[in-house]
């Protein structure tokens, strides 16, 4: 676990790398939450050889298939998979090495529900 750099902290902040907590911040604060059910991080983010060149990798469980999750412009790079984009061999990858930033509590009835 890492030292938390951001005022407001979000779910499990303290596993996602410092460089990157900021950016996970500013995507949870810019999401459109209406169909998100769970936003997980992986990748870099959450390991040692994270770097300032290092992008998010996000995968966010949905309740049904949506165009725009984002709600404004954010200077940063995601990499944004859902339960509708992903395939079974990335889902399987996110899965074993993943961090739970949000979790909604309302009806499950999306695709992939983990």
């Amino acid at each position: 676990m890492w030292e938390v750099f951001i005022s407001d902290p979000f779910l499990n902040c303290d596993k996602i790398h410092p460089i990157q907590q900021k950016k996970v911040k500013a995507l949870l604060d810019n999401l459109d939450m209406t169909h998100v059910l769970k936003v997980e991080i992986f990748g870099s983010s959450i390991t040692t050889s994270c770097n300032t060149w290092s992008d998010v990798d996000v995968y966010i469980t949905l309740d049904q298939c949506v165009g725009h999750l984002i709600t404004k412009y954010l200077p940063y790079e995601f990499d944004i998979w859902t339960n509708y984009t992903v395939d079974t061999g990335l889902y399987d990858e996110i899965k074993k090495h993943c961090v739970v930033v949000a979790e909604m509590n309302h009806k499950r009835t999306g695709r992939r529900n983990n």
